[in-house]
């Protein structure tokens, strides 16, 4: 029974305890700069491609108000009827459509005229192509901040368990001078 009492003292002894505290200290240390790290330099590293998303999106939005200002221009040119007067027009509008066509990849069709009728479809087309992406690019930066969810969480958890150790490992350290009255 002494022997059994001698080494629950020994087990008590304010060296044990600071030494206990003092590892408690160090492990909660080791938490933060690692894992806590890890974690944080991944959701930057989400953040990074988010933020890279946004500025497509933005891009892609961008030029979708372009095509359709374009679209609101030919409709107000054809509907003026100046359509046989300035060929620089006509020209730019017929430019502006291939370039669509080609950058959008949509189907040319040999020997068709471009008629208003047909530049309206076309830019439509593109309109829709743009919304498209657009809602394919948004779904990538949905999914990626459903992957920030879980690392903010396990930081949550890594955070408490650390700031539980240092407590922890303080009181065990002040505990070794109630020891010694």
């Amino acid at each position: 029974m002494l022997a059994s009492l001698s080494k629950i003292k020994l087990l008590f002894a304010p060296w044990v305890l600071v030494i206990v505290g003092i590892g408690f200290n160090i492990f909660a240390a080791i938490i933060t700069n690692h894992f806590i790290t890890a974690n944080s330099e991944k959701l930057r590293v989400i953040e990074g491609k988010i933020a890279d998303i946004e500025l497509r999106i933005n891009s892609y939005w961008q030029n979708r108000q372009d095509v359709e200002a374009k679209k609101d221009f030919i409709l107000l040119y054809s509907q003026a009827g100046q359509q046989t007067g300035d060929n620089f027009v006509q020209n730019y509008i017929r430019q502006y459509v291939q370039r669509l066509q080609k950058d959008y990849q949509l189907a040319i069709e040999p020997g068709i005229v471009l008629n208003d009728q047909k530049i309206i479809t076309i830019l439509d087309q593109v309109k829709e192509i743009i919304v498209n992406e657009i809602d394919d690019i948004y779904l990538d930066k949905l999914l990626l901040d459903k992957q920030k969810y879980p690392i903010n969480r396990d930081n949550a958890r890594l955070m408490s368990i650390a700031l539980f150790l240092q407590m922890l490992g303080l009181i065990l350290v002040l505990a070794k001078d109630l020891r010694k009255e």
